[in-house]
C-alpha cells in the first residue's frame, strides 16, 4: 500500500532530539505514512540515529547530503524522494501531537482546492514560556478563510510557517515548487507563497487545533522573540 503522505525531516545536529521528533509521527493515530529524514553533514551522530531509526522503523527512511548544504536544499531532497500524494514538514528538534497527520489529511482530502493549516504550540525551554496559536479560542473545530482575511492568517501567525500545512505534491511537482537554496532566512514563507500561487488558493481551511509543537530550545535560535509578540511577526 502506498503511504497517505510523506513527513520531510531536515537533520541536522540532532541526535538529541531526532528521535522524540519521529517517534511522535511513529505512535501518531495515521499509521500509512513514510518517514523522511536528510541528514546534512551534522558535526554530530545524527547520521547514526537517523540510520538507527530507520532500521528500528519500517516506514523511516534515511538520507545523506555528500556535503553540507543547508535547509533549503535538504528540503528539497526529501521532496525528490518523496512518494505520497501529500508532503508535510517537520523539524527535527519539534514534535507534533498524536493527530497531526490525520486531522490535516482527512482536511486535505475534504478540501483539495484550499491550503489546509493547523494550530501550533509555542513552548520555550529556555524561559519556560508556553503559548498557542490558534484561530479562535474556545471557537469552532475549524474555519474557513477566504482571500480577503488571507491578512489575518499572517496576523495569527498561521501563513509565514511551513511546518503547520500540508501540501499536495501533485502541485509542487508540476510547479517544480523549491526551496530557494540562496535564502538564508524566509524560504519557508517564500515556499508557501509559491505554493498558493501555483494552485491559485482561495480558501485555506484552519484546523482551530494545536497540532504541531515549536520548540525554542536555545537563545541562540532564529526565533528567539518568537511568542513575546505576535504583532512582531505580522
Amino acid at each position: 500500500m502506498n503511504p497517505k503522505a510523506s513527513v520531510v525531516i531536515p537533520v541536522y545536529n540532532a541526535e538529541k532530539t531526532v528521535r522524540r521528533t519521529v517517534e511522535s509521527l511513529i505512535y501518531g493515530t495515521e499509521q500509512n505514512i513514510e518517514i523522511i529524514l536528510v541528514e546534512d553533514c551534522s558535526k554530530d551522530n545524527s547520521w547514526k540515529y537517523c540510520q538507527d531509526l530507520s532500521s528500528r522503523y519500517p516506514n523511516v527512511y534515511c538520507y545523506q547530503n555528500e556535503k553540507n548544504k543547508g535547509v533549503s536544499y535538504t528540503r528539497n531532497h526529501g521532496i525528490e524522494v518523496a512518494k505520497s500524494e501529500y508532503i508535510l514538514f517537520v523539524d527535527s528538534d519539534d514534535w507534533v501531537s498524536e493527530k497531526y497527520v490525520e486531522e490535516l489529511l482527512a482536511a486535505a482530502q475534504q478540501n483539495p482546492e484550499s491550503l489546509v493549516i493547523c494550530g501550533l504550540h509555542f513552548r520555550d525551554e529556555v524561559s519556560g514560556n508556553k503559548r498557542d496559536y490558534i484561530w479562535e479560542k474556545d471557537g469552532e473545530n475549524v474555519y474557513c478563510i477566504t482571500q480577503k482575511d488571507f491578512f489575518k492568517l499572517q496576523e495569527k501567525f498561521h501563513l509565514q510557517q511551513l511546518w503547520n500545512k500540508i501540501f499536495s505534491r501533485d502541485v509542487i511537482g508540476k510547479a517544480h515548487i523549491r526551496f530557494d537554496e540562496s535564502q538564508s532566512m524566509g524560504e519557508d514563507f517564500q515556499f508557501v507563497l509559491d505554493y498558493m500561487e501555483a494552485a491559485e488558493i482561495e480558501t485555506c481551511v484552519v484546523l482551530n487545533s494545536p497540532l504541531y509543537y515549536y520548540i525554542r530550545a536555545t537563545k541562540t535560535s532564529l526565533m528567539s522573540h518568537f511568542g513575546t509578540d505576535i504583532n512582531e511577526y505580522a
